[in-house]
């Protein structure tokens, strides 16, 4: 699988003797694998069980190797790689799970909503987050989450010293979190939440972090520099903007969220500001232009217009 990846369910081992491409294991895991079909590897709708798809490996060594993917053939030339064998320093084992409530935590069909709520953290500040009483230390991105699943996506982490985003599953999707620097300093922040029907993503240069609710509203709090906030809603009426970017150098707390009715951002003083709306190939953009702490904008067909208070 150059390039690609699967997943397969491994449920039993035992040792033997098994030789392949030359090179005799002890050990094997057996596996079921919905490619496993005659021996061919394509998938069909009653695959048998095959044991060319189990991982053989050496106890006590690095060798290891799934037959059915031993090698890799370039369509285009013909060349033969190799692939799911220790001799391939590209392929390796991503991720296990053996608790059977934890295996569909990322909801794949899920067309309409997202089946759990999840905090993608994208650097390396380290977090605390806040749940009510409930207390979580996220490592960064690439660290861990003590007390909450995580996960990340396999084609990302080759590179074992930056694995790319984080995903922290959240204990709750209808309830508001707060997130706050480790260190209690301001840093750097690159992270977005998921909800049900919502996206939001916060980057702020130096800040000393941020307080979000399942119903858009996001408050950044001690901000010092240059920021930029994404707030992506499914639950706005058709023909109205959807996505909304709001953008920075606005320092203190600031507080922004958009429903069907209005949009609205506080803050300690918003000249400067600048809000892009979009829907679908839509795009337009507002720049606040006075002291203004409080600013509420309403969509006029295709323009965003300052409700006047």
């Amino acid at each position: 699988m150059v390039g690609g990846g699967h997943a397969v369910v491994a449920y039993a081992s035992e040792s033997g003797s098994w030789t392949y491409d030359g090179e005799t294991y002890d050990h094997r895991i057996l596996i079921y694998d919905s490619n496993a079909a005659n021996g061919k590897n394509i998938p069909v709708l009653n695959p048998i069980w095959n044991e060319d798809y189990c991982l053989y490996f050496n106890e006590g060594t690095n060798e290891w190797i799934i037959p059915a993917y031993a090698t890799y053939i370039d369509d285009d030339t013909k060349e033969i790689f190799p692939c799911m064998t220790s001799t391939n320093s590209n392929a390796s084992l991503y991720n296990a799970c053996n608790e059977l409530d934890k295996l569909d935590i990322k909801n794949y069909n899920a067309g309409f909503y997202n089946y759990v709520a999840e905090l993608r953290c994208q650097n390396e500040t380290a977090m605390r987050l806040e749940n009510g009483t409930k207390q979580y230390v996220i490592m960064g991105n690439s660290g861990s989450a003590d007390g909450l699943t995580t996960y990340y996506e396999a084609e990302t982490i080759s590179n074992r010293s930056n694995p790319g985003t984080l995903h922290v599953i959240l204990p709750d999707d209808s309830e508001e979190y707060v997130i706050s620097t480790l260190s209690g300093n301001a840093e750097e922040l690159d992270f977005n939440i998921m909800y049900k029907d919502k996206f939001i993503s916060i980057a702020a240069s130096s800040a000393d972090g941020a307080q979000f609710s399942p119903n858009g509203v996001l408050k950044l709090i001690g901000n010092e520099e240059d920021f930029k906030i994404i707030i992506a809603d499914d639950e706005i009426s058709d023909g109205k903007f959807d996505t909304y970017t709001f953008t920075g150098g606005n320092t203190g707390d600031i507080t922004v969220n958009v429903t069907n009715e209005e949009v609205f951002a506080e803050g300690e003083n918003l000249r400067g500001l600048k809000i892009e709306a979009s829907e679908k190939d839509i795009i337009t953009t507002l720049e606040i232009e006075n002291d203004s702490s409080d600013v509420r904008i309403e969509q006029e067909g295709t323009t965003l217009t300052p409700i006047e208070t």
